[in-house]
């Protein structure tokens, strides 16, 4: 395991048996006396309601976050790329806010963020970061009043609300800690940011790195209207973004560097297995047929070949028919894969249609190449 798994998971069991002390200190023995209107209803009935206050004030909390997220932003001086509440996510593409269900790296949500070049002044992380934070002491001072004042009330239902209100700070605790620790986590967390941004040096860098991630993106369109230069596909540095650029300039080996340059990145956690089927595709689609072999079964596991089919990125379908097609030679499996693209291209921003378009299409030609008569030329999307 890696240490960020290990700390997330000592946090974890930390938080279960805090809530298994929590319960039977707490709850269990308000609910099994009379204050509570349960006694008579059975275990169950009062852990159910425990259990559905935890997952409301789960829900809450995330949209809370996220809120915050985005008016710190603003407060900061950053643009908002998006914005993902529990896979709900609402992104800028090409000045208009679109809707789409998509990933994200963080506990409960995303936000991805910009500066805002525009500013004269440099943009500062702090609010984003900490707005959160300044809310929470507010949110649980009043939950912990509602459950101070109400807690011996003469009536049952104020009671309850009490208990559940404790309950419902406590859980927004659990998430608020968890994002605001510095320390690095499983998931991108506030306190991770704080830790890679403080001080000025650490601020720039961060921000310098913001604007090369999402250079194909929202940040593109700002650095341009400054630099007439830089309009097109523009390699900005070691991103995601910048592959993209490197494949439309058809630099194929810049392309490789790069992500190879990402493969030892530990932050790239969540987009190894995409970068790891975006290296294969480029080097094994120009290799013999031999060749390719070796590659796919030397780097990729059957877990691994899986997961690559069940991927809902683009990039991954255009390696898995190559791999698929060609070294398994299995055109179910293409099939399979390609019946998804059309679902998939509607969750591809704009700026990245065309490369992922060109993939997919490259790879149906090259499986085509070798078996003509599989049926997969009507699954080539219009480019």
């Amino acid at each position: 395991m890696k240490k960020k798994e290990i700390v997330s998971l000592i946090f974890w069991l930390a938080v279960f048996g805090g809530y298994i002390a929590y319960f039977f200190t707490v709850i269990q023995p308000f609910y099994s006396t009379g204050d509570s209107g349960f006694s008579d209803s059975g275990w169950f009935a009062y852990f159910g309601l425990f259990v559905l206050t935890i997952a409301i004030s789960t829900v809450v909390t995330s949209i809370l976050y996220e809120i915050l997220h985005i008016i710190g932003a603003k407060m900061g001086g950053y643009k908002v790329v998006s914005a993902n509440i529990m896979r709900f996510n609402w992104y800028r593409d090409d000045d208009k806010i679109k809707f789409r269900f998509a990933k994200f790296d963080g506990l409960t949500g995303e936000t991805k963020i910009v500066p805002n070049t525009k500013r004269k002044k440099e943009a500062n992380p702090t609010w984003f970061i900490f707005l959160n934070s300044v809310f929470f002491v507010i949110e649980f001072a009043a939950l912990y009043f509602v459950f101070f004042y109400f807690k011996n009330n003469t009536s049952s239902f104020l009671r309850n609300l009490a208990h559940a209100a404790l309950t419902f700070g406590l859980t927004a605790g659990v998430i608020w800690l968890y994002n605001i620790l510095p320390v690095e986590m499983e998931n991108k967390t506030d306190g991770h940011i704080f830790s890679i941004s403080k001080g000025k040096e650490k601020r720039k860098e961060f921000n310098k790195k913001l604007i090369e991630e999402f250079s194909g993106t929202l940040a593109i369109s700002q650095v341009s209207e400054e630099n007439e230069e830089l309009k097109g596909p523009v390699i900005t540095g070691n991103n995601v973004e910048s592959i993209y650029a490197a494949i439309m300039l058809n630099e194929k080996d810049k392309a490789i560097e790069i992500i190879d340059a990402l493969l030892l990145d530990k932050e790239q956690g969540k987009n190894q297995l995409m970068l790891k089927a975006w290296k294969f595709f480029i080097q094994s689609y120009d290799a013999s047929l031999d060749d390719g072999k070796v590659m796919y079964a030397e780097n990729f596991s059957l877990e691994e070949r899986r997961s690559v089919s069940g991927s809902d990125s683009l990039v991954c379908i255009a390696a898995y028919i190559l791999m698929a097609g060609l070294y398994d030679k299995s055109q179910s499996e293409c099939i399979y894969v390609l019946e998804k693209t059309p679902k998939l291209l509607k969750r591809v921003p704009t700026s990245k249609k065309e490369v992922e378009i060109k993939m997919v299409n490259a790879s149906i030609d090259k499986v085509l190449g070798f078996h003509p008569n599989w049926d997969l030329a009507k699954y080539k999307i219009a480019e």
